[in-house]
């Protein structure tokens, strides 16, 4: 902790010296201008020694969850008995409780500094109780706790959006089960529509003679638009549930809602074919079969060497010549493999064992991480994993270069007990606006010299 302090000691005193330099603006002298570069590569080294500090603390405090886990006494869940309960008796006591019963809520500093996920599940599934109004004591323990239940504007059916503290967790949580959210390029929407700048082409250099004119060129640019769509799910509970069980329903409800919307996502943005079904978007897989209706044609897809009867029947030769498809500018350090897990363990695991040495340690080398032919294989289930013909079955490269995620506003959550009174059940509906544009995947050209890959390519069977 102490070199911590020091190091951002370090870093407050560089960082106020070279914006008292920069704040000069034109007036820098050599000296100055040099002393700035200078600093500048001070702060980056600094701050990278500071984050290496915070991972190898958030490693430890993992660690110590991890033990106090496996030690620690079950302890029967605190529920509401009609009388408030002082914060810090209820968070002491929820300290306590197993971490499985609140797993869709992510471990945060120990209780001195903030919130544990018990706490955070058992505040949701408070939150959840007050909005609906089915328990008096759980709206006056929202206000004791500040916790915000309800805004202006609804009606009596239970609308609420979700607070800021909970929003956090379901954006974590969506992250976390859902892949084109991770590696498209996300932007935040302020309004229904967004308009992104894109280049489309650069400068141009041109030898010059002594003495003669210079030949001017122009960046190209143009524009990608994200049209902000409404989606939802519904679901009901029953109120005996929500009263026996805070942390499972505060838990339960963030897990399913999150997962709902983030398999979504990856349906639009893998598999999007412009239906209602999708909200008309296209996605990375039918935008780039819809370059051509002949496939050979596309200059991102590498068409399979043998029928698609069985995945085993492609080759390794075929996925390197994906590999060998993208072009240099989309080969970074987000560039990945996008395939089912089942494709990976069937296809892609087999031919590198049968390949061996190397290729055959990289598959081996931990659970987490896979790779393959060099890259880290990311697996989306709503990739194929039924062999067919004509099928995009692997895709590979910088999907931020390729699409655009439009995140327009913060999950909303409305609650009901009119929709199914006689059963004694409550509606739950939640909703988010989002959409996805994929922009470029290349172009298509029966003259193979004019064929210009896109930033993510793919491998597709043969069509017969």
């Amino acid at each position: 902790m102490g070199k911590l302090i020091e190091l951002q000691a370090q870093l407050t005193e560089k960082q106020t010296a070279i914006e008292a330099l920069i704040a000069k603006g034109e007036g820098l002298s050599a000296d100055e201008l040099s002393s700035v570069k200078a600093l500048d590569g001070e702060l980056d080294v600094i701050h990278g020694q500071i984050k290496e500090l915070k991972s190898l603390a958030e490693i430890q405090r993992k660690a110590t969850e991890r033990r106090a886990f496996l030690t620690a006494p079950e302890t029967s869940l605190p529920q509401p008995t009609g009388s408030p309960e002082q914060p810090d008796e209820i968070f002491k006591s929820l300290r306590t409780l197993r971490g499985g019963q609140a797993k869709f809520f992510k471990g945060c500093e120990p209780y001195a500094e903030g919130r544990g996920p018990a706490q955070q599940s058992y505040r949701f599934g408070m939150w959840v109780l007050a909005a609906a109004g089915r328990v008096p004591y759980a709206a006056k323990w929202c206000q004791e706790h500040g916790i915000k239940t309800m805004l202006e504007g609804f009606n009596d059916s239970g609308g609420a959006l979700v607070p800021d503290e909970f929003e956090n967790t379901l954006i974590d949580l969506r992250e976390m089960f859902g892949i084109f959210r991770q590696y498209a390029d996300v932007r935040t929407m302020a309004s229904d529509t967004k308009i992104v700048p894109r280049r489309t082409g650069g400068l141009t250099a041109f030898a010059v003679g002594e003495g003669a004119a210079i030949t001017t060129s122009d960046a190209a640019w143009d524009n990608v638009q994200l049209v902000a769509r409404k989606w939802a799910v519904l679901s009901k509970l029953s109120s005996e549930l929500n009263e026996d069980a805070v942390i499972d329903l505060g838990n339960t409800l963030a897990g399913e809602i999150a997962y709902a919307f983030s398999e979504k996502e990856d349906q639009c943005g893998f598999n999007g074919d412009a239906t209602s079904t999708f909200h008309g978007i296209v996605g990375v897989r039918e935008k780039i079969k819809a370059l051509s209706v002949t496939i050979a044609n596309i200059a991102g897809l590498v068409v399979g060497t043998a029928p698609a009867a069985s995945y085993g029947s492609l080759p390794l030769a075929n996925h390197q010549d994906v590999v060998a498809r993208l072009p240099q500018y989309a080969d970074t350090p987000n560039a990945r493999w996008f395939v089912h897990r089942g494709y990976f363990f069937g296809v892609m695991e087999k031919l590198a064992l049968a390949a061996g040495g190397v290729p055959a340690a990289e598959v081996r080398a931990g659970n987490n991480v896979r790779r393959f032919l060099g890259y880290e294989v990311v697996f989306s289930q709503v990739m194929p994993n039924v062999p067919a013909t004509n099928q995009v079955v692997a895709l590979f490269g910088d999907l931020a270069k390729a699409a655009l995620f439009g995140d327009r506003r913060m999950t909303q959550i409305a609650l009901s007990e009119h929709s199914d009174f006689a059963n004694d059940l409550i509606a739950i509906r939640g909703t988010e606006r989002m959409d996805v544009n994929v922009h470029d995947v290349g172009n298509a050209s029966a003259t193979a010299t004019l064929r210009v890959p896109g930033p993510i390519v793919g491998l597709i069977t043969a069509a017969t």
